[in-house]
């Protein structure tokens, strides 16, 4: 499954951008683009959970009901920094409703926090492209991790 929304992520990206490069009002997809990020962001994470055999029950069924991909991210062993962390976060906002509803259940989702920069924003504020660079390395990070730990466990 995050194979798909990795490639869905990169038609709508490539389509946004060929539209700025047109000088064409973009389509706002940009919070669609985010969501299926964070989608194929939580597969891949839980993947290494599944193949490392955590978080599962008695039956060998998976068992954690979190879609907090920070805390996906720490069960799998990362150690984030402070602007990853950030990432992961506003993309997990996207996951959660920004890209799904037109307001959280909960109005702490809308309130400002800090930027990079030192400003105050919205979780869900990103300057338009800068940060897919970073998204595109979370999926090689965590694809290329779940593949090692796939091989291990097949021997291959």
């Amino acid at each position: 499954k995050a194979e798909s929304r990795i490639a869905a992520f990169e038609v709508l990206i490539a389509d946004d951008e060929r539209m700025a490069a047109e000088n064409k009002p973009g389509r706002k997809v940009q919070s669609v683009a985010y969501m299926l990020a964070g989608f194929a962001i939580e597969n891949l994470l839980k993947g290494q959970l599944i193949a490392r055999r955590v978080h599962l029950d008695e039956n060998g069924k998976f068992k954690l009901g979190t879609h907090d991909l920070r805390q996906l991210a720490s069960d799998a062993g990362y150690a984030l920094n402070k602007a990853e962390n950030q990432l992961l976060e506003r993309i997990q906002e996207f996951t959660v409703w920004t890209a799904r509803y037109p307001v959280p259940l909960d109005s702490d989702a809308m309130r400002p926090r800090p930027t990079p920069d030192g400003n105050f924003a919205p979780r869900t504020y990103h300057q338009l492209g800068a940060e897919w660079p970073a998204v595109r390395a979370f999926f090689e990070r965590f694809k290329n991790d779940l593949n090692r730990i796939r091989s291990k466990e097949t021997g291959a």
